[in-house]
């Protein structure tokens, strides 16, 4: 995964066939999860970040998005 920054943990991660999609990693409850708003370029950069933003609050707050 190629983290891109703005959001601890926010990157793309690009598959072997080439297609590319936002991922966010974070820790929830001791066990890691990798969220994601999107794929590439459906999902532009701006908007992924923010959708990573709007995740790390609502896990701040204590409310997980599963």
């Amino acid at each position: 995964m190629n983290f891109v920054g703005g959001v601890a943990g926010f990157g793309m991660n690009v598959n072997a066939g080439g297609s590319r999609s936002w991922v966010l990693r974070a820790q929830v409850g001791g066990a890691r999860r990798d969220m994601g708003p999107g794929g590439y370029p459906d999902v532009t950069l701006a908007q992924a970040r923010e959708s990573a933003r709007a995740a790390r609050q609502q896990m701040r707050l204590g409310l997980d998005r599963r």
